[in-house]
């Protein structure tokens, strides 16, 4: 503020604009209000006159209306069953990731691994849709649960897609292992969530595509799937 009202910084600002102003705080009553500082000069330029405007009010309403939008975006990403993201996020994702990609940033290691919830189409039948929703939240949940550090993301109906980076990019394999462990043990004592898996790592010398990355991946959990079937 003290650099605001210089008569040198004043002079020099309304040379180019009309008037100028600053927002800041001040403390009222061991409380922080929002103020705005407006300077400008009189009709025949010979005086400057400051007002001081108190704004808490517009400053917190924008503040509520900008928290309303993010968190609007933020529901407009999740699956509303499970509370993982959803398709449009992983879109999201993907664009990002391939432009990267497309402009040379081939440092950036990832993997994906693409599940497939097994049995949900009996479960549908047999015991009705609402025990299939439970079946596909249990999924989503044991996901989350192993790859702790990574976006879950539902894309169809029992289909999953989980970008892996950072931690859980260099424990790939052994999270890959918990996760098989894990479904293998709920088909031995027929309770719990069956779920195809298939992993790849994204190939910076022969990858041009996210799309190939998730096509490996894809592959690789369809011969998950018709191993467990088997």
């Amino acid at each position: 503020m003290s650099e605001f009202i210089t008569k040198d910084n004043l002079l020099s600002m309304l040379e180019e604009h009309k008037d100028g102003s600053l927002d800041y705080r001040i403390m009222v009553n061991g409380k922080s209000r929002y103020t705005r500082m407006i300077a400008r000069k009189t009709s025949d330029g010979t005086h400057l006159i400051i007002g001081v405007e108190d704004i808490d009010e517009v400053i917190k309403r924008e503040k509520r209306h900008m928290k309303a939008l993010k968190t609007e975006k933020e529901l407009a990403r999740r699956d509303e069953l499970t509370g993982v993201r959803n398709k449009t996020a992983y879109k999201e994702l993907e664009k990002s990731v391939q432009s990267n990609i497309d402009n040379g940033m081939d440092y950036l290691n990832f993997a994906l691994v693409v599940c497939d919830s097994n049995n949900l189409k009996m479960i549908n039948d047999t015991l009705g849709h609402a025990a299939g929703d439970e079946y596909i939240k249990a999924s989503a949940q044991i996901l989350c649960d192993i790859f702790v550090h990574s976006p879950v993301f539902r894309v169809g109906g029992d289909e999953f897609v989980v970008f892996l980076r950072g931690s859980d990019y260099s424990s790939r394999k052994e999270l890959m292992e918990k996760l098989r462990s894990k479904v293998l043990e709920n088909k031995k004592n027929g309770d719990g969530v069956v779920l195809a898996s298939g992993m790849a790592e994204y190939q910076p010398e022969t990858d041009s595509f996210v799309s190939e990355v998730f096509d490996r991946a894809d592959k690789e959990m369809y011969a998950e799937k018709q191993s467990l079937k088997a």
